[in-house]
């Protein structure tokens, strides 16, 4: 069979578990690629499904998502209409399984800039795209972390224009993606995605400010994503530093900062074992002052005893 049906439109390869709301009654044009034992992490399926797929665009459908009816066409069509295009993704349906209530979901424009920012992908279900563009993205991106599928969609938006559709073309129920528990570890992958993706954009010179902002957003997102319960040193705070705006090429001057507290750590300690070793010299002073005051010696100043009180850190005098 070749990449295109008999009206000439590409070959259209779905990804999915099963037939279920793939939207398989548009057979004209359209291969299932089905995953066996499919789970509900959106991305562990895709790179597979990619390597089978035969069509030259691709739809990915886990698990609770599914395509409205009509949606394989329309999605086709604005793909072709512009070759550079190598992304488009629809508004949706958002559906409590437990209420049946339905939500239509606008998601915002794709900006790549923006999308690295914020950290954060508009891409809902029914997206289309070009498998040649999507084989190198996964690629980047292989494995399961739980940020893979934002880091695939900021990848793939980056290798040519994005268009959104306000029509709503796809379904995706609230509680059809199982929530993963929050970890340290999977905080850190958070700041891991950041920084791979920090390497391989091409960002301009003006976006430093842009990748100061993704470090932030990085952080609060990681912090938010193992939230409490974790009790030993230093889990609570590696999310913090991170917060700064430091920067690799500061390393030098913070090395030269903490060299530079680490000798007025040792200076104060110093000056507190002297201060230290002069109360006892002093208690004695104070001792044998006070022994002449009660003999009648007025001329025993209290000056001691003053600077007694301020080295102990008390009141007296």
């Amino acid at each position: 069979m070749s990449s295109s049906d008999r009206g000439g439109a590409p070959l259209v390869s779905i990804i999915a578990g099963s037939a279920e709301g793939a939207g398989m009654e548009e057979s004209a044009g359209v291969e299932l690629v089905a995953i066996d034992g499919a789970t509900g992490a959106a991305m562990e399926t895709l790179a597979d499904g990619l390597e089978r797929a035969r069509g030259e665009l691709v739809i990915h459908l886990p698990p609770g998502d599914a395509l409205l009816a009509g949606a394989v066409a329309r999605l086709r069509a604005a793909l072709v209409a512009r070759p550079a295009v190598v992304l488009v993704y629809p508004s949706f349906q958002r559906v409590d399984r437990q209420s049946g209530e339905i939500e239509t979901v606008i998601p915002e424009e794709l900006d790549p800039m923006e999308m690295f920012r914020f950290q954060y992908s508009p891409v809902g279900p029914g997206a289309i795209f070009r498998r040649r563009a999507a084989l190198e993205a996964a690629r980047l991106g292989a494995g399961a972390s739980p940020f893979a599928e934002f880091a695939f969609w900021l990848r793939l938006a980056a290798k040519g224009e994005v268009r959104r559709l306000t029509e709503p073309l796809a379904r995706r129920h609230v509680d059809a993606l199982p929530l993963r528990p929050g970890t340290a570890e999977t905080a850190r992958e958070r700041l891991v995605v950041y920084e791979r993706l920090l390497s391989e954009l091409e960002l301009p010179p003006e976006s430093e400010a842009s990748v100061r902002a993704a470090a932030r957003s990085a952080c609060v997102l990681a912090a938010l994503e193992f939230g409490p319960g974790f009790e030993r040193f230093g889990e609570r705070f590696f999310i913090a530093d991170r917060l700064s705006e430091f920067r690799p090429e500061d390393a030098g001057d913070l090395d030269a900062e903490i060299a530079r507290l680490e000798a007025h750590k040792v200076n104060l300690e110093q000056r507190i074992a002297r201060q230290r070793a002069v109360i006892p010299l002093l208690e004695g002073t104070v001792a044998a002052r006070e022994n002449r005051l009660q003999n009648g010696d007025q001329g025993a100043a209290s000056l001691p005893r003053r600077l007694l009180g301020r080295l102990r850190g008390g009141t007296d005098g």
